[in-house]
């Protein structure tokens, strides 16, 4: 059915997120000023910043750096189920995450 714009708790809901869809998870910095975000053009940095959500179960959701095609070490280096709810730099990724809206050719077109 359609995505409800509250939760059950009556809160707005931001954004709705599948799984493969991709999220970028913003530094303080960026959080406090969304202008250092140039969308047509991420530095290294922020492209390692860019994660692609998995799975979410209640109010947990899980995700997957966008340029790891597989662990070399399994269920070792993200945890036993080979996804994290934590950046690498251990920022809760659903607190703090924008969702990306890509266009067929791979193009960032949108943040939220």
């Amino acid at each position: 059915g359609p995505v409800p714009e509250t939760n059950v708790k009556a809160h707005s809901l931001l954004f709705c997120l599948s799984p493969n869809d991709l999220v970028y998870v913003p530094t303080t910095e960026e959080i406090e000023s969304q202008s250092l975000i140039n969308l047509s053009n991420l530095s290294n940095d922020q492209t390692d910043r860019v994660y692609k959500m998995v799975s979410c179960s209640g109010t947990q959701c899980f995700f997957i750096r966008n340029n790891i095609s597989s662990p070399i070490w399994n269920k070792f280096e993200f945890s036993a189920l080979n996804k994290m709810e934590k950046s690498i730099d251990g920022v809760m990724i659903k607190d703090v995450c924008r969702k990306l809206t890509i266009d067929r050719l791979g193009n960032i077109c949108d943040i939220k």
